[in-house]
């Protein structure tokens, strides 16, 4: 197991890569029932944070969790959480709005639920290239094979296929 039981060298290596990065954000350690591997951008505003898990902890080195905070300060600085806020706003106005045109018999509902369809749609992509992004942000200040090799162990952890796609886009 690599967990540093205090977590003062991985948070050292985590503290200087923000510094380098210049970004100003808590790192904090969350943990997730069943160990799952995992970290993400939490929050909003001035309490957002980034939460690593005991799981992730558990099965990566210092320079691939660096690689992994590196890739969720990507989401923070290319302000993914904000789009992605409005993507579901959006799919849930077109959702409303079709519901209230059902309850008033009006033909237009059809064509709302399309909408609503078309955002969700679209959503899974929308997701995968924000991935992508944080990806080439994270190998500004990170090795790109500490991030290849982070991304396959998480997979392997949860019981995933590897991300090939992203691991190819990361050209190792």
């Amino acid at each position: 197991m690599n967990v540093d039981p205090d977590w003062s060298v991985a948070r050292v290596a985590v503290t200087t890569l923000m510094i380098r990065a210049g970004v100003r954000l808590p790192v904090e350690i969350a943990t997730w029932e069943g160990g799952l591997a995992n970290a993400c951008l939490w929050g909003f505003g001035a309490r957002r944070c980034i939460a690593v898990s005991w799981g992730l902890l558990a099965i990566l080195g210092t320079a691939e969790l660096c690689a992994i905070v590196a890739h969720e300060l990507g989401h923070y600085c290319l302000r993914h959480q904000r789009r992605l806020a409005l993507h579901v706003g959006a799919q849930a106005s077109a959702l409303v709005a079709g519901l209230a045109m059902l309850t008033t018999g009006s033909e237009l509902a059809f064509i709302a639920f399309i909408a609503s369809g078309l955002i969700g749609f679209y959503y899974h992509r929308l997701v995968l290239d924000m991935d992508f992004q944080a990806d080439a942000w994270a190998c500004k200040f990170c090795d790109p094979r500490d991030l290849k090799s982070a991304l396959h162990k998480i997979a392997v952890a949860n019981g995933c296929a590897p991300p090939r796609r992203r691991i190819a886009e990361l050209g190792l």
